[in-house]
């Protein structure tokens, strides 16, 4: 069904009846007998108000007149959230023993700094050496939060984690999946990885780390920087 001008967006409204004006114009300078390069005239007008149209987003190429309206944002790609205050933070290490990792260098993956990070310890293989099955950094909010969204920030590429809802230590939910259905993720070689989740209500994420990347001639994970985004309840 053709939607009526009415039901467009209101920056492609203002586009298409700018468009719908100067095809007018152009039509009544033909039908008044406009001589020589009058209809040439109109016809570079249209033009220069669909480049416009085009080059200021509100529209793209293609669609009945050459141009459509700009579509908007995946899903993926849209605002991802307000930013969710972290305000507790610790190191999860079960089967550790003692049962912690650098828990005094927590606060260097909250301080803002890139610079700073809290690491694992280093390891043999990128398996824990086989003396655990993984280790974690907890974040709480403030509140239970619908989170959709996870920005990590780390000097070592490579080593993989899941994500869990909850709290520490018993109350955490099975592996978060991610908008594709992926649950297990990877630090990007670019120092930044973006995980976006299916919505998921939460007082905090458990970000257990279940394999090592190569550091330092061994293994290790480190955390400069993390960062949550959705909403508060």
């Amino acid at each position: 069904m053709r939607r009526s001008l009415q039901t467009r967006p209101p920056a492609v409204r203002a586009a298409l009846a700018l468009l719908l004006a100067v095809a007018s114009g152009c039509g009544s300078k033909a039908a008044t007998g406009g001589a020589g390069g009058g209809g040439r005239g109109g016809g570079a007008g249209m033009a220069v108000v669909a480049g416009a149209a085009v080059a200021t987003g509100m529209l793209q190429l293609g669609g009945p007149l050459g141009v459509r309206p700009d579509p908007p944002d995946h899903p993926s790609t849209a605002a991802a959230g307000a930013a969710i205050p972290i305000v507790d933070a610790a190191n999860f290490d079960p089967e550790g023993s003692p049962p912690s990792e650098h828990p005094e260098a927590v606060g260097s993956a909250l301080d803002g700094d890139p610079t700073t990070a809290w690491t694992t310890d280093h390891y043999d293989t990128a398996d824990f050496g086989k003396l655990k099955d993984g280790l974690g950094l907890w974040v709480g909010f403030r509140a239970d939060a619908e989170v959709t969204r996870l920005v990590i920030r780390s000097p070592v590429p490579g080593w993989s984690f899941e994500l869990k809802a909850g709290r520490l230590p018993n109350d955490l939910s099975t592996p978060l999946a991610a908008e594709d259905g992926r649950t297990t993720f990877q630090a990007d070689a670019s120092g930044r990885t973006v995980v976006v989740l299916r919505p998921v209500s939460a007082p905090g994420l458990l970000i257990w780390i279940t394999g090592l990347g190569p550091d330092e001639g061994r293994f290790a994970a480190a955390i400069a920087e993390v960062s949550v985004q959705g909403s508060a309840s």
